[in-house]
């Protein structure tokens, strides 16, 4: 996560930057607001700060005009549906929540190391104001 963040802050654009500092900002927020005395018991902690990370990668998505952000905010929506589940039917594994938010989280790391990729390539790809073409 460090790794990504870091190279978003390096080479990414906007779009990047926001999600790769949502990235942080929740998982600092997961680790303060999770209930670690009943792991069992409704994450209503985690799905809180899910659900504010999903309304931003959601802004992004919508405000870039890469494609890249739509995976990320739909990983993420997965991540938040897989929570609502776990509230809706307590039958379900009280760690699968879990399980499955390492899974998409690893996903949307792929997801913002690509775009990053792809803000460089094009900024490669851009020429320069001010050089000539002769």
């Amino acid at each position: 996560m460090l790794a990504v963040a870091g190279l978003s802050l390096w080479r990414g654009g906007w779009a990047e930057r926001t999600v790769a500092f949502t990235i942080i900002v929740g998982s600092l927020a997961t680790a303060v607001f999770q209930n670690t005395r009943d792991p069992s018991a409704p994450q209503w902690g985690d799905l809180a700060v899910d659900g504010v990370c999903l309304i931003v990668f959601v802004g992004v998505a919508l405000r870039s005009r890469r494609l890249w952000p739509l995976f990320a905010a739909a990983f993420q929506l997965i991540a938040v549906v897989i929570y609502v589940a776990r509230l809706a039917d307590v039958h379900m594994g009280g760690r699968s929540p879990f399980a499955a938010g390492v899974i998409w989280s690893y996903l949307i790391l792929v997801a913002v190391a690509v775009g990053v990729f792809l803000n460089a390539s094009d900024r490669r790809a851009s020429p320069t104001i001010g050089s000539s073409s002769t």
